[in-house]
Formats: C-alpha cells, sequence, structure tokens
C-alpha cells in the first residue's frame, strides 16, 4: 500500500524590500534567503502591500469522476511528458494518477477536484509566530522551505522572501502553536534553521517544466527539479513557493499516505527517502490560474486567507497526513466537512456545515479529525494517525515536560 501516494490539489502576493542571501551548504545546495528570528515568542507582523485586486478568480464548474481514463499524456511544449489517469486501480475513484515519464519519482496520485480559492479577507484574524530553533536548527526531522521560478523569469526571492520570513510561515507557526497550546501541549513547527536562521532554498527549474499544466504534473516536474538541484537530504519535508501559475484552478497540491494506523511507523511520518514513491513535496502556487496579458490578474494564493497563510498551511497538513477518509467529519476526498477550517471546503457535492463559528480559519475544528497535541484516551486521534504526532512537528521550550506524553 505504500506504492501510491495521494496527492490534494489546493485552487486561490506579495512585496518586500530585499534581504540577504547566503551561498548553500551541503543541506542548501542553492541559494538561500536567511533571516533570524524575532526574539519576541509571538509577533504580528503586517505583510507588504499586494499589488492585485481583491476579486476573486472564478473556479470553472467541475464534474463528479466517473469510470477510469485510459490515460492522457500530457507535455506543453518540450516539458517531460506526465501521463495522468483518473479513477486508475492505483489511486482510486476520485483521484489521478501521475506518472512521470523518465522522471526518478514516476508514480503518484493526486486529488481530482482543485480546492477553491479563499473567500475570507486576508490577514485579518492572523496570529504570527517567529518559529522555535529546536535542536541545533538542523538536527533530526525537518520542515524546509523553498522558492522555486523559471528560467527566463524573474527570481524574486527579494520580493516574496521578506514576507515568507516574516508573514507568511510565522502565521503557519501560530496556527500550530496556539492551537496545541490552547489543547494542553504546545508544539510548532520543526523548521530547516542552520545556525537558528531560518533559509529558503532557491532553485531555478526550466521553462518547458514550468509551463501551466495540470497541478498534479506540475507537483512531480517542480519536485524533480528541486531532487536535481540537490535537495534529496532524509528527514525532510519541503514547502515549496512556486512563483507560477497552473491550467487547473489549484492553489496547491501535496501527498499525503492514506494510511490511518498510528504510531510512528506510518509513511506520513516519514521524510524524503530514495525511494520512487515516497514524494515529499508540497506546492503553493503563486496564481490558480494563467492570466496571460492580464494587467490586473485576480489575487494570488501566497498568504491569502483569514489566518494568514491558508494555502500554506493547508497543503502542509496534507504532507503531514491529513485527512484521513475514516476520520469523523472526513468528506472521503481528503478533507472535511466541519467549517470553519483550514482543511474544509464543499467539493464534489459534499456540502460542509458550520461547526465553528470563527471568523479565522481553524486548525481543525473541533480537534478530532486530524490534529490533537493532546487526544483523550478512546478518542479517535488516540487511536489513529494524528498528525501533532508528527516528528516534522516539535515541543516548545516552555512546554518540554509534555514530550513524552503518549499520543
Amino acid at each position: 500500500m505504500i506504492a501510491a501516494t495521494l496527492m490534494v490539489a489546493l485552487p486561490l502576493l506579495a512585496g518586500g524590500p530585499s534581504s540577504p542571501v547566503a551561498t548553500g551548504s551541503r543541506d542548501t545546495p542553492t541559494a538561500a534567503l536567511a533571516a533570524t528570528p524575532s526574539p519576541a515568542p509571538s509577533t504580528v507582523v503586517e505583510p507588504g502591500p499586494l499589488p492585485l485586486n481583491e476579486n476573486t478568480a472564478a473556479v470553472p464548474e467541475q464534474a463528479e469522476p466517473s469510470e477510469p481514463s485510459p490515460g492522457l499524456v500530457s507535455a506543453p511544449g518540450g516539458a517531460t511528458p506526465v501521463r495522468l489517469t483518473e479513477n486508475s486501480t492505483l489511486c482510486g475513484v476520485g483521484n489521478t494518477q501521475v506518472e512521470l515519464l523518465g522522471g526518478d519519482r514516476p508514480v503518484s496520485c493526486v486529488h481530482t477536484f482543485a480546492d477553491p480559492a479563499p473567500t475570507r479577507p486576508a490577514n485579518k484574524g492572523a496570529i504570527r509566530m517567529d518559529p522555535i530553533c529546536q535542536g541545533n536548527g538542523v538536527n533530526g526531522a525537518r520542515i524546509q522551505f523553498m522558492y522555486v521560478y523559471a528560467k527566463g523569469s524573474p527570481n524574486r526571492i527579494g520580493e516574496f522572501g521578506p514576507q515568507m520570513l516574516k508573514s507568511w510561515i510565522p502565521a503557519m507557526e501560530g496556527s500550530f502553536r496556539s492551537t496545541s497550546r490552547d489543547q494542553g501541549r504546545e508544539i510548532g513547527m520543526r523548521v530547516y534553521m542552520p545556525k537558528c536562521k531560518i533559509e529558503i532554498g532557491v532553485v531555478e527549474m526550466s521553462a518547458d517544466d514550468a509551463e501551466p499544466d495540470n497541478p498534479g504534473a506540475m507537483r512531480a516536474r517542480i519536485e524533480s527539479a528541486i531532487r536535481k538541484a540537490g535537495f534529496t537530504k532524509e528527514n525532510r519535508k519541503y514547502h515549496v513557493w512556486f512563483d507560477g501559475d497552473n491550467n487547473g484552478g489549484a492553489c496547491g497540491v501535496a501527498p499525503v499516505y492514506p494510511l490511518d494506523y498510528p504510531g510512528p511507523a506510518n509513511p506520513n511520518n516519514l521524510g524524503t527517502l530514495p525511494v520512487a514513491s515516497l514524494a515529499q513535496v508540497a506546492v503553493t502556487f503563486r496564481l490558480p490560474f494563467s492570466f496571460p496579458g492580464r494587467v490586473n490578474p485576480p489575487p494570488g494564493c501566497f498568504g491569502r486567507g483569514a489566518m494568514g497563510a491558508l494555502t500554506e498551511t493547508h497543503e502542509l497538513i496534507h504532507l503531514l497526513g491529513a485527512i484521513m477518509t475514516s476520520a469523523p467529519n472526513s468528506n472521503g476526498r481528503g478533507h472535511c466537512r466541519d467549517d470553519v477550517d483550514i482543511m474544509c471546503y464543499s467539493e464534489g457535492g459534499i456540502l460542509t456545515y458550520v461547526r465553528c463559528a470563527s471568523e479565522v480559519e481553524l486548525l481543525d475544528c473541533g480537534s478530532d479529525d486530524y490534529f490533537n497535541a493532546r487526544p483523550q484516551v478512546g478518542t479517535y486521534l488516540s487511536t489513529h494517525w494524528n498528525t501533532a504526532s508528527s516528528r516534522f512537528l516539535g515541543t516548545s521550550p516552555e512546554d518540554e515536560a509534555y514530550k513524552t506524553l503518549p499520543l
């Protein structure tokens, strides 16, 4: 069952001064943007101005998947060919099998439906906290952040990098830490931080492979590009901000292994390994559609949502292993039904309902589907895979006493 991965696609900008760029080490083979976290454990940082209007992009109506397709080979321009097969035996109904032909990770699965753009006003309730430098900043399991752009296009790390470091990553961290603190055991992301400074790895990929295409196909090509650039470190999960778009209306896409048993041996607890099926790269696209020649495209995907980094957090949670079909409020398609939640939305005729009244998208409304840092004995998350038990999330210094709690 490990042979396949289920990937879920999410349909949804930024600016700021330049930051210093550090040359990479063997863990960061290409240029990396580095910054030292603020001394304050909890800060609120307003993002730079968004040069786009606030109109939400229209998402095309999506039909229910039906019979398996024979497999379409997609290769726009000179891109690496990718075979896409909907409802395959390997991936199941509602998913698309993705085969990167000639690539080093040939087969994976993606959620066929694209996620809708965030509808709540951006950054209206974000809780931002700087990631804590855990251990020496590089040991053990780590989440590493990346920026990927196409050859021949501008490298805008100087524009987006400050927002990644000061706004988007802290919004992600704030969601994990504030939620887990309320649950009784504060934990945050184990971010890759050499010398206790966050680094953003920068990779240029071929213009052909960056051509707008099916989101799942593009995720496979992006992962191939960063692996060729040397980002193959074990014990890593990578989140990529891709400075481009796709033709599927997706804001992001990420792999998840649909195995719900608890414990450290769950495939969702693995990092990057030299095994073709173990994809560990989540992608957030700058734009959900292509807008050639349009002067004022709709809002993009970076740093959106009321919580300040909805797509980024959504895709990382998929990468950590959510949501399982067996979860109490699962919609059976990798998402949940009980809003207001980072992982919930209506799709394929399955509607959400408001369970948690909130102006901000929550990390597991009800704490019973995919994230609970201190679940009660006998509850679903005490007997099934719980992303709060992932080794890619760590304990804050203030709460070290709880690090051995059985989950």
